[in-house]
């Protein structure tokens, strides 16, 4: 890598859902790029990742279904993810591109704090991996597959004023 090295990085996004009742449909668009690197430089899919839908979903609310006090959701497509502290996974905020996934998460909040989720997803692989494509910005939608699998649960609940977590989860990638 170069010794010295300077980048101009942008990230633009728009995000829009469309709420009709139980139903929410929603997307975002992600545009991050950087601009002066050369071969020495350390830019990667972690600066760059142009004109990408990092949220293309279905969501479906289903009320106090599980019971009085409950409120319980069910996303299904391309998402990003908080969870809790974030300490498992949560959407980046300070690096210039961010982790999404795809597949289904249920959540279910309760009374006094209480939330459970459960999720299964497939990590989306940002693209374009290679050196040159990635200083030329160029546009190449990222990926996902059944090869590399992440999934669990994960609560939280209120105990006297602090919030403890808890989650169990699992990550498969398959064999080369």
């Amino acid at each position: 890598l170069d010794r010295n090295d300077d980048l101009v990085t942008m990230r633009f996004t728009l995000a829009a859902e469309y709420d009709v009742g139980p139903v929410r449909i929603g997307g975002e668009l992600y545009d991050a790029r950087a601009y002066g690197g050369d071969e020495g430089s350390s830019v990667g899919n972690g600066d760059v990742n142009a004109l990408e839908l990092v949220q293309a979903y279905i969501g479906l609310d289903l009320g106090n279904g599980l019971g009085a006090g409950t409120q319980a959701t069910l996303t299904a497509g391309r998402f990003t993810m908080d969870l809790g502290s974030r300490r498992l996974v949560g959407r980046n905020n300070s690096r210039n591109a961010t982790n999404a996934f795809t597949g289904a998460r249920f959540d279910v909040t309760g009374r006094e704090g209480r939330a459970l989720t459960a999720f299964f997803t497939m990590p989306q692989q940002r693209l374009p991996a290679d050196k040159a494509s990635i200083l030329d910005n160029e546009v190449e939608w990222d990926r996902e597959g059944s090869d590399l699998l992440f999934y669990g649960l994960f609560g939280t609940a209120k105990i006297a004023d602090h919030t403890a977590e808890l989650y169990i989860s699992q990550s498969r990638a398959a064999a080369p």
